[in-house]
């Protein structure tokens, strides 16, 4: 086997289990709704768990983005043992910076769910409080995962992460389970328990690649403050997307009772829609960039990058049109079942359809900060991230109290469009000749105009048929699909194109078998 088939090997493995672990947790999400509806008890285990997660949100994704070439570096430059050393060094800072947050926590639960859920009070507030505090016992465990997670990569092994994350899907499906069968309390308490079992599987991997723990508080290093150099502006670009998120929940806590889980409820469909598509077509393209980078061909990478965003927004534009157009029959299909109630369907339903005015600016939001990315540069997104923060903001005060919870989702849509424009517009400043990037008018029109039939079957079914809620969805997304699929073949755009260039790649394939 290749150096460059064994990468593809891997990269399809990771895809694999990652989608894999993705319909698990959108499992999670589905029992979630059922056992426990869009309630103040959701309310309440949903911010025990995002307090602890958002605090290890800037750990995890510094780690990922710093301590990987640092580690490499250091392996490469001194060795094995001062890597290892360098490693601990890490785990250090991280376990003390755990302790702190803790006795914070501990002391202080109220004014922690307070600053993350303003609108809890009476049982909701009670059952926050206690979640939290059963649910930040688990900081010292998160810290080992997510430095060995971390670890594990820079030695180019992958699959143990992966894995750990499917388990940690499992587990809180077990909870959720037992504790709508026993007591509630059990479902904090084995969420909380998820990274010990995460780090039980981890566990043997670490000893293979001869890693030892060791206290390590030597922060004066050059390599360690290296480390923190490039750690800030990764915690500011995802501190951005967290207040995002915070914001958006603590408006849903004034908004309704429910309002935070049926945020929740909707955005999992829309993430899981995302990390199923525009992740996984971006990893696809990401090398092709970062290659034409190094080879200075600014033409080829803004083609490549043009063109893989029109072909992202072909896939996804019908997407969504099918579930603005049935996001009630979708919410029910999926969630109403148990305790999900009519108010419950009524508000993540109208979530789910602001949601998904959004996914195409989203997924091309994914591609275009992938080209700044392959040019080394992330102050330019971490700029922008700040702005659409300011703009989601300012559109969430504005929105909500004209639309309710509609409003939160809208805003969001609408800040993910204007950043996809403004990084467009700041696209010229990363390349030697200056030049945007540029998308032909022509092609979205047709984009736009292979759309028609979908609508059209809609309009016509409502109103020559008797076919309503899900079986009209069914239909009208299988006739639709099919009439789009034939008028882009029709109009020769880039699925065509696509779909000719991998039957391709499968016939040179087997013909090297």
């Amino acid at each position: 086997m290749t150096i460059k088939n064994g990468v593809l090997k891997t990269i399809s493995g990771v895809i694999g289990l990652t989608v894999l672990s993705k319909i698990f947790g959108f499992l999670r999400e589905l029992l979630l709704s059922y056992y426990f509806g869009a309630s103040g008890l959701s309310d309440a285990y949903i911010i025990s768990q995002t307090i602890p997660g958002t605090i290890f949100q800037f750990v995890g994704t510094g780690l990922i983005t710093c301590f990987v070439p640092i580690y490499i570096k250091e392996l490469y430059d001194s060795g094995q043992e001062e890597a290892d050393d360098f490693s601990n060094s890490i785990l250090s800072l991280i376990l003390i910076f755990s302790t702190v947050v803790m006795l914070i926590v501990m002391a202080f639960p109220g004014v922690i769910v307070g600053l993350f859920a303003s609108g809890f009070e009476g049982e909701t507030l009670h059952w926050a409080v206690l979640f939290t505090r059963i649910g930040i016992c688990n900081l010292y465990f998160s810290a080992f995962l997510y430095l060995y997670n971390s670890y594990l990569q820079a030695h180019k092994i992958f699959y143990p992460g992966v894995i750990s994350g499917l388990i940690n899907s499992i587990v809180i499906i077990l909870g959720i389970i037992v504790g709508a069968k026993k007591h509630v309390i059990w479902l904090c308490v084995i969420s909380t328990s998820c990274p010990i079992i995460q780090l039980v599987y981890i566990s043997p991997f670490i000893k293979r690649e001869k890693f030892k723990v060791k206290p390590n508080f030597q922060f004066k290093t050059s390599v360690f403050v290296n480390f923190l150099k490039l750690l800030i502006p990764v915690i500011i670009g995802v501190s951005v997307n967290e207040v995002n998120i915070l914001v958006d929940r603590t408006l849903a806590s004034r908004i309704a009772v429910g309002g935070i889980s049926s945020l929740v409820y909707a955005n999992s469909l829309i993430n899981f829609i995302q990390q199923g598509i525009s992740q996984p077509v971006a990893s696809v393209f990401f090398p092709h960039l970062s290659e034409k980078v190094v080879l200075q061909r600014d033409a080829d990478v803004r083609a490549v990058t043009q063109r893989s965003c029109m072909l992202l927004i072909e896939l996804l534009a019908p997407i969504t049109v099918l579930i603005i157009l049935f996001s009630k029959e979708i919410t029910i299909m999926l969630f109403g079942r148990g305790a999900f109630n009519g108010s419950a369907i009524s508000l993540t339903s109208e979530a789910v359809k602001y949601y998904s005015i959004g996914i195409v600016f989203v997924g091309a939001r994914e591609f275009i900060s992938r080209y700044f990315y392959a040019y080394n540069n992330t102050k330019i997104p971490t700029i922008n991230s700040a702005i659409g923060m300011i703009v989601n903001i300012f559109l969430n005060l504005v929105l909500s109290k004209i639309m309710g919870l509609s409003g939160l989702a809208l805003a969001t849509s609408i800040s993910a469009a204007i950043t996809v424009l403004m990084l467009i517009l700041k696209s010229g400043e990363v390349n030697k000749e200056n030049k945007k990037l540029v998308f032909n008018i022509k092609e979205l029109l047709r984009n736009v105009a292979s759309l028609t039939p979908i609508i059209l079957v809609y309009l016509i079914f409502i109103e020559f048929t008797r076919f309503e809620g899900f079986t009209l969805m069914v239909v009208v997304a299988i006739i639709g699909m099919l009439l789009w699929l034939i008028c882009n073949f029709i109009f020769n755009t880039l699925v065509k194109d696509f779909v000719e260039r991998f039957v391709s790649e499968k016939k040179r394939s087997n013909l090297g078998n």
